[in-house]
């Protein structure tokens, strides 16, 4: 085992759990742990060893949110199953389990929902999210005002804000 293989195993560690729970939120659990796979394998192959291990988790992030919108453009969904690894290893944080919120999310279209968990499960900017999903900020702004008009009917005025 090299250097490399050493910086991305413990990168691994330090942000496996924190990408599987953004996973999780984006995909309505569907792949989830799939998808977080697929990003680690990515970074495996692409993510340069000069790199600063900060911008590790960005890199992921943003390799994870491509992966999973592009799976939708082609139509590739459950590519294997999600139960693999049972229920246990996939769950979202307590902060956040809620489970009318998790409904209301699974309702959005899937680049709403990315933006969204992005801007207030990963409290991005709005510049950050734009940067992920490969988008302009306008175009972030929108879906996210979208969402939340349609979070506020899901949820009610008061949580959709929360």
């Amino acid at each position: 085992m090299d250097a490399r293989d050493d910086v991305l195993e413990t990168m691994f560690a330090l942000h496996y759990r924190r990408l599987l729970r953004y996973a999780y939120l984006l995909t309505r659990g569907r792949n989830a742990e799939d998808l977080v796979q697929e990003a680690f394998m990515k970074a495996l192959r692409k993510w340069d060893r000069a790199a600063a291990p900060e911008t590790f988790y960005p890199w992921c992030q943003t390799t994870l949110t491509r992966l999973h919108l592009n799976s939708i453009r082609r139509g590739i969904r459950e590519r294997r199953a999600y139960e693999r690894h049972g229920q246990d290893d996939v769950h979202i944080d307590p902060e956040s389990s809620d489970p009318a919120i998790v409904r209301a999310l699974a309702t959005l279209p899937p680049r709403q929902r990315a933006a969204t968990v992005l801007r207030f499960y990963e409290d991005l900017s709005v510049a950050e999210i734009a940067d992920r999903m490969g988008a302009a900020e306008g175009t972030i702004k929108a879906l996210l005002h979208q969402a939340r008009q349609k979070l506020q009917i899901e949820l009610g005025p008061r949580e959709a804000y929360d």
